[in-house]
């Protein structure tokens, strides 16, 4: 059932298929996600399966270690502290939007350190270690 709904998803490309199968090894792998400096946009009509690529992972990692959350969210005061600690970060509906910035989503794939804020707590800096991925 796997290979063939990966047939599907990828239209039988078989270099998208060898992607997406590095990309849910690195999620699922202790390697730090920010070394690969990745992220992964899914685009295309609904109802193909694209959604179902990021619900798997999420299951293969367990509650606690993946987080749904969109740009915009990352980008604003608390976004960094949402996705501090998970391997998976992504939205499965991600509605048209406009960012005036992408500051902490380029730090976040690009392998930088950068402030986590929590709420009622000091600034944290450390390298965040997410396996960026959107549907």
């Amino acid at each position: 059932m796997f290979d063939k709904y990966m047939h599907t998803l990828t239209n039988s490309d078989k270099s998208v298929e060898q992607l997406f199968l590095e990309l849910i090894g690195v999620c699922i792998s202790s390697i730090k996600g920010r070394r690969m400096k990745k992220a992964l946009f899914l685009v295309g009509d609904g109802n193909t399966g694209k959604s179902q690529l990021k619900s798997l992972v999420e299951r293969l990692l367990g509650k606690g270690n993946f987080i749904g959350i969109d740009l915009k969210e990352i980008e604003a005061r608390f976004g960094t502290s949402a996705v501090y600690g998970t391997r998976l970060a992504g939205s499965s509906d991600m509605s048209f939007l406009s960012v005036d910035e992408l500051k902490a989503f380029k730090k976040i794939t690009g392998g930088d350190s950068l402030y986590a804020e929590f709420k009622g707590q000091k600034l944290l800096s450390s390298p965040i270690t997410v396996c960026s991925g959107f549907a």
